[in-house]
């Protein structure tokens, strides 16, 4: 079990990329938060907050499934269920979503140009 791929993924499931921002997620400094880690008593803080998030502690401790896998799904459908009534029968927004969605998740976009130019 190596420390440092547990917090990677755990900071991935936080939707994180600093060690700052998880840091005080846990509640705790960063300065605490690095010795932590690198003495691997980390992992008791990491094993509570992601019982509390509901965090799939097979894929955190070992990379093996996806996190919050019913999580992601009911988000998905509570996602596309607000866009359709965000623009039931107003074509002006619908074209403002789909502009705003690709300027504000570029990796969207060049995931659905890729897939695109596959068809």
């Amino acid at each position: 079990m190596d420390t440092n791929e547990i917090v990677e993924r755990a900071k991935k499931a936080a939707n994180v990329s600093k060690n700052k921002q998880f840091a005080d997620l846990l509640g705790i400094s960063e300065n605490n938060f690095s010795n932590m880690k690198i003495s691997g008593t980390i992992v008791n803080h990491l094993l509570k907050w992601a019982i509390q998030e509901k965090i799939n502690l097979s894929w955190l401790f070992y990379g093996s499934e996806r996190p919050n896998q019913d999580q992601l799904i009911e988000d998905i459908k509570n996602l596309n269920d607000w866009m359709l009534e965000m623009t039931d029968n107003d074509k002006d927004r619908e074209a403002w979503f789909r502009v705003e969605l690709k300027e504000k998740f570029p990796e969207f976009k060049d995931w659905l140009d890729k897939r695109n130019k596959t068809e």
